[in-house]
């Protein structure tokens, strides 16, 4: 299962990278945005964290991580960082290109860190 999600995640992330490259700055932010939210999801499901929610949120999985001591209040605020990135793509806020650019390396990080 961990190795059908890397690929998944790989293939994803891949096409983030070529949008961004392509100057579909958006679309690479929305496309990262969904990495990092399924990451967390997985995340959570592998240290079963139930919600009272019936779809917790980006945020309400990275609290829930926090509070497990996954991760330090520094990766958590990084965290809280890179969904107001994804968020601000997927609902057209504005955002600076580089901003996406950055965010894609980090999403990529992330996901070689909690492998």
């Amino acid at each position: 299962e961990d190795l059908i999600f890397a690929e998944a995640f790989s293939n994803l992330i891949e096409q983030s990278e070529y949008l961004y490259k392509e100057k579909y700055f958006l679309a690479a932010g929305v496309i990262g945005r969904a990495v990092l939210e399924e990451k967390l999801r997985v995340m959570c499901e592998r240290y079963a964290v139930s919600f009272t929610k019936e779809k917790p949120t980006l945020s309400d999985y990275n609290t829930e991580l926090y509070k497990l001591k996954v991760y330090d209040k520094i990766e958590f605020k990084n965290i809280d960082y890179l969904i107001s990135i994804g968020n601000n793509a997927a609902h057209n806020q504005p955002i600076k290109q580089e901003e996406i650019g950055k965010f894609i390396e980090e999403v990529k990080q992330l996901l070689l860190k909690y492998n």
